[in-house]
């Protein structure tokens, strides 16, 4: 019986299921299992995303630099060539504007390195996309994410290798698990940046450093692991500006860790080095490091002038940008002026902002810390599995605190055993991760902390890892409890200040505020105290007095960084109110300033009748809406008036980076760009206001069969100081302050704003019956005033009794106003000396008979449902025939095209676009999309109502047969490429189609306009 068990157990062995068991139980099968698990991850992604973002903002350089360059591999005859091709015979600066937008290979490699592009020249060769003569980059997103995907798998492996050689299989296996399931290494591997390789190279690196030191090689595998290790450190200098001190950092770790290894022996750190074997591998490896350099520095000598060995990617204009107070530290658009492209300038002009306001300066430091590690790199608040933009945002607050944890495990356990390996690898990570804050001297954002996440997730596995060791479940799940709600409280940001507010009348807003401030630095201090409870819990024995010291010291910088951020925060006195129905009114007096100030300042502009009563003027108002444009309601001192909303940018005119900007961020995030909180402008014609006198204004919307809440803006302050508030700035805007940080709420710059009209009588209507003292409907008690502002338009002129207002001027001897910047107020007539009070003009109101003449005019209607099927082109059109404009349409007019839409669930369909044609001079038929259109439309299965406005664009007035359409599409665009089966089979369904031509603008000829914002 015992020799036929044996028999059929030796048969049994031999099958292929009993052999791919065995093979599955071998301790080197886990490298494999964590490939195909961390690349199934990423490769899933990929497939199900339905966006293109493989060339937004950097990435398009990048990429063009690779396509570049690999065309130029591809044609060179030898190396001189390749080298000339490579090269500029006059030198340039890299801090000038127009080099930083070239698209010339030499330029770019010098802003972009050789390393990165060389890695996307690749690409560019194995994909095809070099050849094409008009590149489409999204067109290779998946392929180029996918290879991105592969890099960063490798990376995983680097991870366990590091972690396993270091702190044990657990703990490598546990790092490598969780940088495989960090979102924001999975979401932006579509995105062409570096950092998927920056990091990778770093990693391997270390891994091949390590492999040098402690492998048992053969000579001749040594030597070329020598080689090999001097490209990853000339590659790892070059991949990043910062990260030549990565390098450094690496070096010196290695140093440190060999002199505290051999401390308690007799041979010094420094004799051992001294050995045939190391020094060859030395030389090699320099050799290594002279195969990039060397050619590298031939190219700076020629293109800069002289030899470089760092990447120059206008280091002195980040620092300026980031060390800006009027800007907060953000970059804007328009740039702050004052920047003269000399890095010296710069940093004494830091200095200088540190001795005049040190406080302040401080302060900017400090806030700019949880820019850049209080969340993931998540730009487009993309889900992550289903795990929401916010929920991944607490996951990797919880990963830094765990890996706060395993630094301190780590470092005791590097005092205890002092092993080369383990010391090196910790130091060097560490190290690492402490270079990062360095970025905090620039624009900080979260993209620039993703490079140190694979060393953070190292040691957050030291942490779990001893505490499964130890047993000690209790305190994983305190401290996972704990942090998860306290990061989870923080993400939410809720207030109690306005229930104080409510409660205790008498206290201000801004003592509420810092009540609840000192309350959060408590529950820092509270997190400090679990933190160190987990810590002894992970050692198994208390933690020692210093180390509890510094623990302290660590959570008390954070805290004070958090207060930072949190009480120097311009926008502390503002809240919100969401109308939600449309019973609800918001309604507010305002004095504008006299009359003669007013035609003082107008009157200046010569050869216009300034002083119209048909002239526009616009009501700004700071709200926010799912749908874009709302469909206002407006009534201007109890005189209803028709009119449409338009964002105020596009009253600008500024037709170059903002509407591009806005576009590309609204299709990356299939979102309606206008759903961005911004200034809104409502024109409205001037003779509808009482100068000198309190004009009540009152607002409210149409929100459809299925309403969506208006989230209208206001502020807190006492009457008497409504002349001078913190706004959301009229003129800069900042794509990173909207979307680049954990903190996405506002692309405005906030700035403090004088020359203000003041306000009265602020008050919540519902019905128009019912008046509330409290100017909200969310919890507690919010006053002040609502932000509704004046802007006045005319011709640029010679200005002599306003000069720019706010610390954002350009210089004294400009005297221009700056687009959408308060002026300061205008002196009447008799003091400027333009005309005796006498002869004073007069300003005039709107009579009865233009009021008729101001009257919007219906130009197409279709009141029956209209269904737009994705898989039936001839259904996008909205309108059967294009609607004709009428012949005396005049410049300035406003088409507005409003209906409500649904569609079988709630989702993001694609933009309903309006469409003007006409007949040129030649007979030909052109069309015209305005660049401001939405980008997306937010549908649900009930109707929502939807508006879009545009002014008619003025070199089209002039042709023949001037009409408009409008084209509806019920998918992204990038879903029809991406899932094509998915995108046909989307329906729309459109009900009450409307054009509505409105009121022409009547402003000031010109483009570069004079604005009273007041």
């Amino acid at each position: 019986m015992i020799r036929l068990l044996e028999s059929i157990q030796q048969q049994a062995g031999r099958l292929y299921s009993a052999k791919f068991f065995a093979w599955l139980t071998q301790p080197n099968i886990f490298p494999l299992i964590l490939f195909i698990f961390a690349f199934s991850v990423r490769a899933a992604y990929l497939c199900q995303s339905e966006h293109r973002v493989c060339q937004f903002g950097d990435a398009f350089y990048y990429l063009t630099t690779g396509a570049l360059l690999a065309k130029a591999i591809a044609s060179f005859s030898d190396w001189n060539s390749l080298l000339q091709q490579m090269t500029l015979t006059t030198p340039i600066s890299p801090e000038s504007g127009n080099t930083f937008l070239s698209l010339e290979l030499p330029v770019r490699i010098i802003l972009d390195g050789p390393i990165y592009p060389a890695y996307l020249a690749l690409l560019a060769s194995l994909f095809g996309f070099a050849s094409l003569a008009k590149v489409q980059f999204e067109n290779y997103s998946l392929q180029i994410g996918l290879a991105n995907a592969c890099v960063d798998v490798c990376s995983c492996l680097l991870i366990y290798f590091l972690g396993s050689r270091t702190f044990g299989r657990k703990a490598g296996a546990a790092a490598a698990l969780l940088f495989a399931l960090y979102p924001a290494a999975s979401i932006n591997l579509a995105r062409a940046y570096s950092e998927t390789v920056a990091y990778f190279l770093v990693l391997a690196l270390l891994s091949t450093l390590l492999l040098a030191r402690f492998g048992k090689l053969k000579p001749v595998t040594l030597g070329g692991v020598a080689i090999l290790l001097g490209l990853l450190a000339a590659s790892v200098a070059l991949v990043r500006p910062l990260f030549v001190l990565v390098l450094a950092a690496i070096v010196v770790s290695l140093f440190f860790s060999e002199w505290l290894a051999s401390s308690s022996s007799a041979t010094p750190w420094y004799q051992i080095w001294c050995g045939k074997r190391r020094l060859t591998a030395l030389l090699l490896s320099a050799l290594g490091a002279c195969m990039i350099f060397y050619p590298w520095t031939e190219i700076t000598t020629k293109s800069l002038g002289k030899p470089t060995l760092l990447l120059s990617r206008a280091p002195a204009y980040n620092l300026f940008v980031g060390n800006q107070i009027v800007a907060d530290g953000w970059k804007t658009w328009p740039i702050v002026p004052g920047f003269t492209g000399k890095l010296d300038t710069v940093v004494d002009g830091i200095f200088d902002s540190l001795q005049k306001k040190p406080l302040e300066m401080l302060a900017l430091e400090f806030k700019k810390l949880p820019r850049l590690w209080a969340g993931g790199w998540n730009e487009f608040r993309y889900p992550f599995f289903g795990v929401s933009f916010e929920k991944q945002n607490i996951w990797h607050g919880m990963l830094l605190f765990f890996a706060f944890i395993g630094i301190c495990l780590a470092g005791s356990k590097v005092r205890a055993e002092r092993s080369v390996a383990l010391t090196f690898v910790t130091t060097s990570s560490l190290l690492i991760i402490l270079i990062h804050f360095l970025y905090i001297a620039f624009e900080p954002i979260s993209r620039y902390a993703i490079t140190a996440m694979p060393f953070v997730c190292l040691f957050a596995a030291v942490a779990l890892v001893a505490l499964f060791r130890q047993g000690a479940f209790f305190s994983l799940l305190l401290l996972s409890a704990s942090s998860a709600v306290f990061f989870g409280l923080l993400e939410g940001r809720p207030s109690c200040a306005p229930i104080l507010l409510q409660n205790f009348p008498n206290m201000g807003i801004f003592t509420a505020r810092f009540l609840e401030d000192l309350a959060i630095v408590a529950c820092w201090f509270l997190l400090a105290h679990i933190c160190i409870r987990g810590l002894a819990a992970c050692k198994g024995s208390p933690v020692m007095p210093q180390s509890r010291v510094v623990i302290l010291l660590c959570f008390a910088f954070v805290s004070i960084s958090w207060f930072s951020a949190a009480h120097f925060d311009s926008s502390r006195g503002e809240w919100f109110c969401d109308v939600r129905t449309q019973m609800q009114t918001f309604s507010q007096d305002a004095t504008i300033p006299e009359q003669r100030e007013l035609a003082s300042w107008l009157s200046e502009t010569k050869g216009e009748n300034a002083l119209d009563p048909l002239n526009t003027i616009f009501l700004l108002v700071d709200w926010q809406h799912e749908m874009g444009q709302p469909a206002v309601t407006l009534t201007v001192n109890r005189v209803t008036w028709r009119t449409v909303a338009l964002p105020w940018h596009q009253v600008l005119g500024r037709e170059g980076d903002i509407p591009t900007i806005f576009n590309m961020q609204g299709s990356a995030m299939t979102r309606d760009w206008r759903s961005f909180r911004q200034w809104w402008a409502i024109p409205i014609p001037r003779g509808l206001l009482k100068a000198g006198e309190q004009n009540e204004i009152a607002i409210g919307f149409s929100l459809g069969e299925s309403p969506l809440a208006v989230r209208v803006y206001g502020d807190y302050f006492a009457s008497a100081e409504a002349d001078e508030l913190h706004l959301p700035s009229f003129a800069l805007f900042s794509w990173t302050r909207g979307f680049a940080t954990y903190d996405t709420r506002d692309t405005r710059i906030y700035q403090l704003t004088q020359g203000l009209c003041k306000v009265a009588n602020p008050a919540l209507w519902f019905v128009r019956v019912s008046e509330t003292k409290d100017l909200s409907t969310e919890p507690g008690l919010q006053t002040g005033a609502y932000r509704i502002r004046f802007a006045m338009p005319r011709s640029a002129a010679r200005v002599t009794s306003l000069p720019p207002s706010g610390p954002a001027e350009e210089s004294q001897s400009d005297k221009q106003l700056e687009p959408g910047k308060p002026a300061a107020k205008a002196e009447p007539a008799s003091r400027a000396g333009s005309a005796p009070e006498a002869e004073y003009p007069k300003l005039t109101s709107l009579s009865p008979a233009q009021f008729e003449d101001c009257a919007p005019t219906t130009i197409g209607k279709r009141l029956e449902d209209i269904t737009v099927d994705g898989g039936d082109p001839t259904t996008y059109m909205l309108f059967k025939e294009s609607q004709k404009l009428p012949d005396t349409v005049k410049k300035g007019s406003i088409i507005d095209f409003g209906c409500q839409v649904k569609s079988d669930r709630k989702r993001q369909s694609g933009p309903i676009t309006v469409i003007f044609e006409g007949e040129n001079d030649k007979g030909e038929l052109e069309k015209f999309t305005s660049p401001w259109q939405p980008t997306a439309v937010s549908c649900d299965i009930g109707l929502r109502r939807f508006h879009a406005s545009y002014v008619v664009p003025g070199h089209m007035l002039g042709m023949k047969n001037l009409a408009v359409n409008v084209m509806a599409s019920p998918f992204p665009t990038d879903e029809l490429v991406l899932n094509k089966k998915k995108a046909v089979h989307e329906v729309l369904v459109i009900k009450d189609a409307s054009l509505t031509l409105y009121t022409p603008l009547q402003m000031p000829a010109g483009k570069d306009l004079d604005w009273m914002i007041f």
